[in-house]
């Protein structure tokens, strides 16, 4: 659902637009407790890698965490193409932490590497809408994201902004944590 109408002038659509961006970044993070975001730090402070998953435009939050998580020292992987995520997914290290990103959770490539992660017996997180999705069921811990975004448009506007709200988090949590932190 676009947060605006065609033909709207550029002040409306800037009005709408960002206020539907503050509105999804302040529901995600009501949805997601503090406490959740503890559990996943701790697994990240002791795994051997961590490990970012997503394709088309989760592709880009991977990319971005990636980054951020690397630019303070940690082991950091992001993989988001379907070759690549696929293959890291069937020899994933059961020491890694993976977080698989998809806001629809029917994603089938992210499925598809869920499955075999969990086979692996590797600590996971999703970070996917906040509603029934298949993505769910094989993650041990789940971030919410709440958005007006259509999974099925794949346009990602609020969406997308959510989700690299709940990665800044745990990236300011971590540079808060870390001794060794370049901040």
């Amino acid at each position: 659902i676009l947060p605006f109408e065609k033909g709207d002038d550029t002040v409306t659509i800037i009005d709408k637009t960002v206020s539907q961006a503050t509105y999804s970044i302040l529901e995600t993070m009501k949805t997601n407790p503090p406490e959740k975001f503890d559990k996943i730090i701790d697994r990240i402070l002791h795994a051997d890698n961590i490990v970012f998953l997503g394709v088309q435009f989760s592709g880009i939050v991977c990319y971005d965490a990636h980054i951020k998580f690397s630019k303070i020292g940690l082991p950091s992987k992001f993989f988001l193409t379907e070759g690549d995520i696929l293959s890291y997914s069937f020899y994933a290290n059961p020491k890694d932490i993976v977080f698989l990103i998809s806001y629809s959770g029917t994603t089938s490539t992210i499925l598809q590497a869920a499955e075999f992660i969990k086979r692996r017996d590797v600590f996971t997180v999703s970070i996917t809408k906040n509603y029934s999705n298949p993505l769910l069921e094989y993650c041990n811990l789940n971030l919410y994201i709440n958005s007006s975004d259509d999974p099925e448009m794949n346009l990602s506007l609020s969406s997308r902004i959510a989700t690299m709200t709940i990665i800044d988090t745990l990236y300011s949590i971590l540079i808060s944590r870390k001794s060794d932190s370049v901040y």
